[in-house]
């Protein structure tokens, strides 16, 4: 055999070996295929199963969603419903607070003026109070002012009419005297006059006051109750502000609780007044 006859037959023998190798592999991958199809037509089975679970969940998360959606959405509207009501609820108390307030603020400022008012009345009141008091003194004093010079008024009025009664007695007498005068100077007798009597001095030793003057006139605190009576001499002395005689008072009228007298001065200028002192001792 020829090297051309050996070289071709060893090409047929590794053209044969080659096709015998690819037709190994061609067997090998269709196997493979076959097995990879069906292992992916499982895996296809299960993704769809998988996939169908999936959409029948989603199918029924889609429902619940969709009802949970009408249920939030009825919530809103409720919602909405009572926030409207509660917009409307809080304007109403809003207003109910403003009204309140203003309110308050008016009887505020009407029970400040209140009080403002209380005060300056009671500011009146007070000083009412005071003046009514003050008119009470006054009218106590006036009381006892127009008692005093009631009673002094009456017994003036009593004594001006004794006194006039006696200056009647004293005149008559008077006549009489000058009658028996002049009958005594008819017979050349002759008449020497009385010998003025001593001031009578009261049997008591006790202390008075002026309490009205008129004049010199005046009444004082001594009466009958004190030993006084008619015809008896007091002495009239000032304490303030320095002691000073004044004179004497002839008392000539004696009642129970006061006497009045005629005041007789102890030198000129000196004047007898209401609160001067009266003593039952004679002034030497």
């Amino acid at each position: 055999m020829t090297a051309l006859g050996k070289t071709l037959v060893f090409f047929n023998l590794l053209f044969s070996l080659v096709t015998g190798g690819l037709i190994v592999m061609v067997f090998l991958t269709r196997t493979n295929w076959r097995l990879g199809m069906e292992a992916a037509q499982q895996e296809t089975k299960a993704a769809q199963a998988a996939m169908k679970a999936e959409r029948l969940v989603a199918d029924q998360e889609k429902t619940d969603f969709a009802a949970a959606k009408k249920k939030l959405e009825d919530d809103k509207v409720e919602l909405n419903k009572k926030v409207g009501q509660y917009v409307v609820e809080v304007a109403n108390w809003k207003k109910q607070y403003e009204d309140a307030n203003a309110n308050a603020k008016t009887q505020l400022t009407v029970t400040q003026s209140g009080s403002a008012e209380i005060a300056r009345l009671q500011l009146e009141r007070n000083q009412m109070a005071d003046q009514q008091r003050e008119l009470n003194d006054q009218l106590s004093k006036k009381n006892v002012e127009l008692a005093n010079m009631t009673q002094s008024n009456q017994f003036f009025k009593l004594r001006s009419e004794s006194l006039e009664r006696d200056l009647s007695s004293t005149n008559e007498t008077l006549a009489v005297l000058r009658r028996k005068y002049e009958e005594m100077r008819a017979q050349g007798g002759s008449s020497a006059g009385a010998r003025p009597n001593a001031p009578r001095v009261p049997s008591v030793d006790t202390t008075g006051r002026v309490t009205g003057v008129s004049g010199n006139i005046a009444t004082v605190s001594l009466g009958s109750d004190n030993g006084i009576e008619q015809g008896h001499i007091l002495q009239v002395y000032r304490i303030t502000p320095d002691p000073v005689f004044l004179g004497t008072l002839t008392v000539t009228r004696a009642e129970a609780y006061r006497s009045a007298g005629v005041f007789q001065p102890a030198g000129g200028g000196k004047r007898i007044a209401i609160d001067d002192r009266v003593d039952t001792k004679i002034q030497p």
